[in-house]
């Protein structure tokens, strides 16, 4: 069996690091398989977002050209993004991997109104992964082809993301060892619900004016005048290289994630694997990530969220309980576990043709 797994994301990005981590799980089980990724040279982050039409049509018609020269000498097509769902049409047999519905139920430009179009021809394929129950169940709502979906979830880098000493980890970092260290990891679009976490820590101050919010990711001017607006500015800090990010989660002494829609949701379960305790909003596919291992709230709760932000910093014992329980949880999701589960896919897939 020949393997080719396709993608168009940029490693640092969920879809870039599932390609990535898929890729080199299957590659661990002794299969024959290739990546064929050109991630931020057609894709960036600026484009993806853009709300320039010329550009992301443009972009997406790239694609499409380059889906065309694959070459027809492999056993399964591995499409990794639902932006390149088309490819269904093209390369068979396959497997598309659906992460989100955010184009059908947020969408953000022009482009992901294209794209959810797009989405529709995934009902093509020979099988569909989600990476959640309710992403499976979102889709359900646009395409009939519930025989056709298997539910395998993200996985994690166990060796990477796991306890260290939070001393030794903020010294490394260059952070003060007596502050109390919030985090948050993630972009700035509007699902993420910035401005909760900031007006939270905003109000969280009035009790702990020694706290530190940390945002590892690329900040907005809106955000920043929010910050600014509030007088938070010197106890706020961002940094975009994600070189050390796992000694960020290590250094912190609670991770915060108010997202308002998420496909699956890598950061929490990060955070848990690391030792940090989480705190996040009970919406879309989050609760199935952090089960009962972290507090979840409502997205726009701003008096629960400030409420546990402040239980959880200055109760050791709901700390030590929410560790534990995270570490546990984060036990059963693994790239390993994720790579025999899409191997069990395309064997069906070949079984069936």
């Amino acid at each position: 069996m020949k393997i080719l797994l396709i993608n168009n994301r940029p490693q640092y990005c969920g879809i870039g690091r599932y390609s990535l981590s898929l890729f080199q799980n299957l590659v661990k089980l002794d299969q024959n398989v290739r990546l064929s990724t050109w991630q931020s040279r057609l894709i960036t982050e600026e484009s993806y977002y853009s709300n320039i039409f010329e550009v992301s049509i443009w972009t997406l018609s790239q694609i499409a050209f380059i889906l065309k020269k694959i070459p027809n000498k492999y056993s399964i097509y591995h499409i990794t993004s639902t932006s390149l769902s088309y490819g269904s049409l093209i390369l068979k047999p396959n497997v598309v991997t659906v992460h989100d519905l955010i184009p059908y139920e947020l969408p953000r430009c022009f482009a992901d109104h294209v794209i959810a179009k797009i989405i529709d021809t995934s009902k093509n394929a020979n099988k569909i992964i989600c990476v959640s129950n309710y992403t499976k169940n979102s889709l359900l709502h646009h395409i009939n082809s519930n025989t056709k979906i298997k539910v395998i979830p993200l996985g994690i880098q166990h060796e990477i993301f796991k306890p260290r000493d939070k001393i030794k980890s903020r010294l490394r970092l260059g952070l003060n060892p007596d502050w109390p260290i919030i985090l948050h990891v993630g972009s700035e679009e509007p699902r993420k619900n910035i401005p909760t976490l900031i007006r939270t820590f905003h109000k969280l101050q009035k009790d702990i004016p020694n706290a530190h919010l940390i945002r590892i990711g690329r900040g907005t001017p809106e955000i920043q005048n929010l910050i600014d607006n509030l007088g938070i500015k010197k106890n706020v800090s961002y940094y975009e290289d994600v070189t050390n990010l796992e000694y960020y989660y290590n250094a912190a002494d609670l991770f915060v994630f108010p997202s308002s829609y998420e496909g699956f949701g890598l950061p929490p379960l990060e955070a848990m694997a690391s030792g940090c305790p989480v705190l996040t909003s009970n919406s879309t596919a989050l609760p199935e990530v952090v089960g009962d291992a972290g507090i979840t709230v409502d997205s726009f709760d701003e008096e629960n969220f400030t409420f546990w932000m402040h239980q959880i910093l200055t109760n050791e014992d709901i700390r030590e309980k929410l560790i534990i329980k995270g570490i546990n949880q984060s036990s059963m999701f693994g790239w390993d576990i994720c790579a025999k589960e899409t191997l069990k896919v395309y064997k069906e897939v070949l079984q069936e043709l």
